[in-house]
């Protein structure tokens, strides 16, 4: 079943009543960073004890969403890699069938890519290079920006929360959860939006947690504010302040930031342009440098056959002769 359909009825439509943001439990990884060396980031499986993490989240997740509600359900959404998936199911264990409206996979709620493998070494100076040049607009080689991952979470949650009518979007009572198992720094970029996201320098992943976040201002004006999650960043005095600042703030330093990224974007496209035209130009000449040899090679070829007429000419000239004076073979 849709998730449109699970979530409207005729015209009426519902939100979900909480949305819980689930980090995977300790990976082999995050016990042994030479994992990333060795390992696709993807294929990175959960540690014993990020299995009894799961597990004990699970019960905790559960017992969250069942007080005070009879009619409680739950939708899990999860990230496509082997430790999200491992997590979901530890902490599905917890949930009876009946409870559990659907489960999807969903592929633009995967990791920031990093690229391919990394030994210790080149993991530590990219993360020196990161914090001088910015978290958000960094690209890791190989990899994605923070900014292309803030693209795809925006595509994501506007096209499964924001494309309804917006006389729901906070004023849902609702009976639907929805539980997010996410990958640390996809979380990181999804609760800290851009405009704290570039004031912020503590964006290290956080321990295996839920968040359990006020419902009332569930949604925002165009998904600027992410108001939904404001108790996230309360003892970070940094982080507060800016989740105070109203929305006309907020939309203009999201203008400005979306126009730094469409500069970043013309500027690398121009790049690209620049860089084809000076192959383009190469390619010319050297065609050009081929067009001279070629006709210097034809104009040679048609003075050897010219030549060589000229000597049959001569030859034959003196063949007649000689057999007149009575030359014979």
């Amino acid at each position: 079943m849709s998730l449109v359909k699970i979530l409207s009825n005729g015209t009426d439509t519902h939100l979900p009543k909480r949305i819980i943001l689930v980090r995977h439990g300790e990976c082999t990884a995050n016990a042994d960073i030479n994992v990333y060396g060795t390992t696709p980031n993807h294929k990175i499986e959960l540690t014993e004890k990020g299995i009894e993490q799961a597990k004990q989240t699970g019960i905790r997740i559960k017992k969250l969403i069942s007080e005070n509600d009879n009619n409680w359900k739950v939708f899990f959404y999860v990230s496509p890699a082997e430790r999200t998936r491992r997590t979901l199911r530890e902490i599905g264990g917890s949930f009876p069938k009946r409870r559990v409206m659907g489960v999807k996979e969903e592929y633009r709620l995967r990791e920031l890519n990093f690229g391919n493998y990394h030994d210790p070494a080149s993991i530590g100076k990219i993360k020196k290079e990161r914090e001088t040049y910015g978290r958000f607009y960094y690209r890791v080689p190989g990899g994605e920006t923070g900014a292309e991952v803030y693209d795809r979470i925006s595509m994501c949650f506007r096209g499964t929360f924001m494309a309804y009518p917006s006389d729901h979007r906070s004023s849902s009572r609702g009976t639907v959860r929805f539980v997010l198992v996410l990958v640390g720094l996809f979380l990181v970029i999804y609760v800290v939006t851009p405009p704290t996201l570039r004031h912020s320098k503590a964006l290290s992943s956080c321990p295996p947690c839920f968040c359990d976040c006020e419902e009332d201002p569930m949604f925002s004006p165009i998904d600027i504010l992410n108001s939904s999650l404001a108790d996230c960043g309360k003892n970070d005095p940094q982080l507060n302040e800016e989740m105070k600042k109203d929305i006309a703030t907020l939309l203009a330093e999201e203008i400005n930031l979306q126009k730094n990224v469409t500069d970043d974007v013309l500027n690398r496209t121009k790049a690209l342009i620049m860089s084809a035209k000076r192959a383009s130009s190469h390619y010319q000449k050297e065609s050009e440098k081929c067009n001279i040899g070629i006709d210097t090679c034809e104009g040679g070829r048609e003075k050897a056959e010219a030549a060589l007429i000229e000597e049959r000419k001569l030859s034959a000239l003196w063949e007649t002769r000689a057999i007149e004076s009575g030359w014979k073979d």
